[in-house]
């Protein structure tokens, strides 16, 4: 790898990758075909997603292996490896909805030396995301990274996993999306407890030695279980903030943790889900708040509201409609 000026930050070097070797690299990816306004537009994830991938990435020796869910059909699956026959190809998941077990399924079927798993609602944001993974998990104690995610608006998703009081939070989630961090913690890449599923880069040695996901754990806590067991065996866990996506955050599935995953998370890793070697204390995370929409889309919105009801029935709305107007 190579130190460049960055090209947007004075007095800040990026380092570039300059791989003398270029493994195959196995995107593994989950679906069920879910559509959600992106952009202005309608549009299915998954295809939204490969095209970023496929039209973005600089890396070239790559398979994409999708897991398609059982409540998708087989024609759908077929439009999905008719956009790049040489590249993509489908698995069917005939199971009820397990993330673990699905990706687990992805992967044997992949032949990559390199995983990534990735959700079908990122879009590639830095188009060396492939080559700046490679280059982290081709160092010997490196066995997981992540990238940097954000918003649609731009604000911070993920820069890492914390741990506090047997809870998983997102590192500066909600934080400016060019701020730099405490002390800088957000350049480069860093040490950190874990990071999301939502991409997550490893290497297939790593990922057999560890057992690969843990199927125990359906929704929640399998990118944190993995990375805690790749911990546990010596690997270092790192997340890359140059290597950056957009996470259209839970559009595949409904947010929330259920209280039976998050008891069995505390009782399977004790004290080590209680606390975070990598993150101080009292650090206090910013809380997602309302960003008031700009001026010309607040006049079109008032230009296209409903009128206003007529006075008895915003009458009747205020007061029920057993009492009579007054005269």
């Amino acid at each position: 790898m190579e130190a460049r000026a960055h090209k947007t930050v004075r007095g800040r070097l990026r380092l570039t990758p300059e791989l003398e070797e270029h493994p195959l690299v196995s995107i593994v990816m989950l679906t069920g075909g879910t559509r959600r306004l992106v952009h202005g537009r309608e549009l299915v994830l998954i295809r939204n997603a490969l095209q970023t991938i496929l039209c973005r990435s600089t890396y070239a020796n790559y398979e994409v292996v999708i897991v398609v869910d059982r409540t998708t059909d087989e024609a759908f699956a077929q439009s999905l490896v008719n956009i790049d026959p040489n590249r993509i190809r489908t698995v069917a998941d005939t199971e009820a909805f397990n993330f673990s077990g699905a990706n687990n399924r992805g992967v044997g079927a992949s032949t990559g030396d390199i995983l990534i798993f990735l959700n079908d609602d990122t879009e590639v944001d830095s188009p060396d995301w492939i080559e700046r993974m490679v280059m982290y998990l081709s160092m010997d104690d490196v066995g997981v990274v992540g990238a940097k995610l954000a918003y649609e608006d731009g604000r911070l998703q993920h820069a890492g996993l914390v741990l506090r009081h047997g809870y998983v939070e997102h590192r500066y989630n909600g934080y400016p999306g060019d701020w730099d961090g405490y002390q800088g913690s957000l350049r480069g890449a860093t040490d950190v407890a874990a990071v999301t599923g939502a991409c997550l880069g490893i290497r297939r040695e790593v990922f057999d030695a560890i057992g690969g996901f843990a199927e125990h754990f359906p929704l929640n806590f399998n990118d944190v279980d993995l990375c805690l067991r790749a911990r546990r065996q010596g690997w270092r866990v790192i997340v890359d903030h140059e290597c950056r996506m957009i996470h259209l955050e839970t559009s595949s599935r409904d947010a929330g943790i259920s209280p039976a995953e998050q008891r069995l998370f505390s009782q399977l890793w004790g004290t080590e889900s209680t606390s975070d070697p990598f993150h101080h204390p009292l650090f206090t995370p910013v809380r997602m708040e309302h960003i008031v929409p700009p001026a010309p889309l607040r006049r079109l919105r008032t230009r296209l509201a409903p009128p206003d009801p007529h006075p008895r029935v915003l009458y009747q709305r205020q007061n029920g409609r057993r009492k009579s107007h007054p005269a």
